[in-house]
């Protein structure tokens, strides 16, 4: 049995590992989903990059996980995570990018834990949201009160990008916002409807449209591999 410990950006992202992944991965791998504590009382959400740090440190001297991943929107990730502010990595091509970026997480953390095969770093472009944007139609049977409009609004709001992990993050456009600003009776609650969403969609449908997202899945898939030879 592979174990992989999923450090997560929060509750959503812990919910979708709980209920989709384990359930895709047919018990081949199982995943424990994990967010990391800010405060007293608060756990996920605005990562600090050092926080995050120890906290795979103190996950990594644990003999129960095989592996480490993360999720972690791309979406403002604060400053101090390795080279995000580090112009020289930059390329127009934002698979590149994301890329680089997580390859300087990836050789910070080996050296952290002293091992280059357990950590499998991971950022989502450019947020839980985008996910949901692969079947929109999906929205529909989250929620019956929403309205066809907000679907044909969201519709028309994303029309002119063929990619849908190009829609891009900035505090106006991101994906979560645009749902945010349509879907406003019953608000659009991501924990909730998120979720229910998702598992209409179905993973195979996100991982066609999601090629960021598939690669991941495919360096997962890749460990059930390594643990068989």
């Amino acid at each position: 049995m592979i174990n992989i410990a999923v450090i997560c950006e929060g509750q959503t992202e812990a919910l979708f590992i709980k209920e989709i992944f384990n359930t895709y991965f047919n018990g081949k791998i199982i995943f424990y989903p994990m967010t990391i504590p800010t405060s007293t009382n608060r756990k996920g959400g605005c990562l600090d990059y050092e926080k995050t740090k120890a906290f795979i440190h103190k996950i990594n001297k644990t003999e129960s996980y095989n592996h480490i991943t993360t999720m972690f929107d791309y979406y403002a990730l604060k400053s101090n995570f390795p080279d995000i502010n580090n112009s020289s990595i930059d390329n127009p091509d934002i698979y590149i990018k994301i890329n680089n970026l997580e390859n300087s997480f990836k050789r910070d953390i080996d050296n952290l834990i002293n091992n280059t095969k357990k950590f499998i770093p991971y950022y989502q472009l450019y947020e839980f949201e985008t996910l949901l944007y692969t079947d929109i139609d999906k929205f529909k049977i989250a929620d019956p009160e929403w309205k066809d409009e907000y679907i044909g609004a969201l519709k028309n709001d994303i029309k002119n990008y063929d990619n849908i992990e190009l829609i891009n993050n900035s505090k106006e456009t991101s994906p979560s916002h645009r749902i945010e600003k349509i879907f406003i009776m019953p608000r659009y609650n991501k924990l909730f409807h998120g979720i229910k969403i998702i598992k209409e969609i179905g993973l195979d449908n996100i991982r066609q449209k999601c090629k960021h997202f598939d690669d991941w899945c495919k360096k997962l898939e890749s460990c059930i591999t390594i643990q068989t030879i």
